[in-house]
């Protein structure tokens, strides 16, 4: 038998008690050791994601030390892109050639104009109409002549004011990105929103350069831009003309004030707020074209009218979700379309219309489900009994297709037999089914039909009492139309009900 001393049971009891009482100075360790293990993953991940993501895609971008403004980078071929203007040696000779083409119709038309206002024109009215005309032919003329000098001063201003916008900034980098790669929930996210940039920055640099090559055909027109202005019956064609060279001309400066508001943007903001407002700089600098060139009216006005095209759709399928996108739509298109303030009331419409939809389904579902022969029984008993004649003495009346079960049992609901009807409406969604495999074309259109079937039938078993049935027609309701909201909502209501 082994004996131990005092001292030493003394020692391995103190021990004991320390380990089993004293369990907040254990808790506090191993929350300590915890908290330091996190700390050390979270300083490596941070190093990890800066050294081998992060820094990486500043170099590409360009952001490492203002490359990007000396060339370098995606960025700084973004930036000289913007500055990228043609030479308009290479088109000098064909606009020459236009302009030798129009100075002798001006000749003629000054000619003519000056004979009408000395000979022809006895009135002052016409008198001074032609000296009117006299004068724009003078000013046309001049101006002709000059296209390309003028065309050659628009590009230089161009590029002036961009120089000028990217001068306003400096020292930006993406220091969000650390952030935003550590957030195990956003980890995909993070690797997307790269690549998308990356992307939307070469879709940018393509669109300009068909700028580039846009900026010369339209220099060669331009000539001919300001002739065709300059008379009244061709004034339109002109201005069209001219609105789109100047678009042309001007579109990098839009774009590159975009681009210093994203750049700005994600270097204020870390994470995935930076990245993202830095993402929508550059959509909008892909927009920047259509923006001022007024298409957006266009796109916006289609957008309004799908939104209320869709209404009624959506407004079934997804119920209150689908009328808050169809307003959506609506608010967006109409700002887009320069309605401004106007957008509010119109998206308002939209749950107006909604609303109004609503109660004339309440409405007709009301007046549908009196049964005719309430107060008077034998109404009822005298329809039941030419009903079931009707079937008897004619075969063909014998219902066949899910349309006749369904016509038997919107009458057995009109009627009051709730429970047959219910029978019916359930007959009726098993020949859909069945149907459905005839034609697997129309499944979905089957199925849909099936679900709304299936969905009457459980409204009858529930007028009938009979909450069991209800639920299980309901739920059929649903497994063939998963996305419609009123078939869910329906049967979740039951649920509750019941308990």
């Amino acid at each position: 038998m082994i004996r131990m001393n005092k001292k030493t049971t003394l020692v391995i009891l103190a021990i004991v008690l320390l380990v089993l009482s004293d369990t907040a100075l254990a808790v506090w360790v191993i929350d300590w050791v915890m908290e330091k293990i996190s700390w050390g993953f979270k300083w490596m991940l941070e190093n990890i994601v800066r050294f081998v993501i992060a820094e990486p895609i500043n170099y590409l971008l360009g952001l490492k030390n203002d490359a990007w403004k000396e060339g370098w980078g995606l960025l700084g071929i973004l930036v000289n892109a913007l500055k990228w203007n043609p030479d308009l040696s290479i088109i000098r000779p064909i606009v020459s050639e236009i302009i030798e083409v129009l100075l002798p119709l001006y000749v003629i038309a000054m000619l003519i104009t000056g004979f009408t206002w000395l000979f022809l024109s006895l009135s002052p009215e016409g008198r001074a109409k032609a000296k009117a005309m006299l004068l724009q032919l003078l000013i046309s003329m001049v101006l002709v002549s000059a296209s390309l000098p003028i065309y050659q001063f628009l590009l230089d201003l161009s590029e002036l004011l961009v120089n000028f916008v990217i001068s306003l900034v400096g020292g930006i980098e993406m220091t969000g990105w650390a952030s935003l790669f550590t957030a195990a929930s956003i980890f995909l996210v993070a690797f997307f929103f790269p690549l998308a940039i990356v992307i939307l920055l070469l879709l940018v640099v393509f669109l300009l350069v068909c700028r580039y090559i846009l900026l010369l055909v339209m220099g060669i027109l331009f000539p001919l831009a300001i002739f065709l202005y300059f008379f009244h019956p061709t004034r339109g064609v002109g201005t069209k003309l001219i609105r789109f060279t100047l678009v042309l001309i001007f579109t990098p400066v839009a774009q590159a004030i975009f681009l210093i508001f994203s750049l700005v943007a994600c270097s204020n903001e870390s994470g995935v707020v930076g990245i993202a407002l830095m993402f929508g700089g550059i959509v909008l600098m892909l927009f920047a074209p259509l923006i001022l060139a007024g298409f957006m009216k266009w796109i916006g006005g289609l957008l309004f009218a799908y939104g209320f095209y869709k209404l009624p759709e959506y407004g079934h399928k997804y119920g209150a979700w689908g009328e808050r996108a169809c307003a959506t739509m609506v608010f967006t298109g109409a700002l887009m379309a320069g309605e401004g303030a106007g957008a509010v009331p119109l998206a308002g419409t939209i749950f107006f219309l909604a609303g109004l939809e609503h109660a004339g389904e309440h409405f007709a579902e009301g007046l549908s489900e009196i049964p005719s022969g309430h107060h008077m029984e034998t109404e009822v008993k005298i329809r039941e009994f030419q009903l079931r004649r009707r079937r008897f003495r004619n075969p063909k009346r014998i219902p066949k297709t899910p349309e006749d079960f369904e016509r038997i049992a919107r009458q057995l609901r009109n009627s009051g037999e709730y429970e047959k009807a219910a029978e019916y409406y359930e007959k009726a969604a098993n020949r859909y089914i069945s149907d459905m495999k005839l034609e697997p074309s129309k499944s979905r259109e089957y199925e849909r039909a099936a679900a709304k079937n299936y969905f009457e039938a459980g409204r009858m078993y529930e007028k009938a009492n009979m909450i069991d049935k209800a639920i299980r027609e309901y739920e059929m309701a649903v497994k063939f139309d998963k996305n419609n909201v009123k078939y869910q909502t329906k049967l979740a209501d039951l649920y509750f009900k019941k308990g």
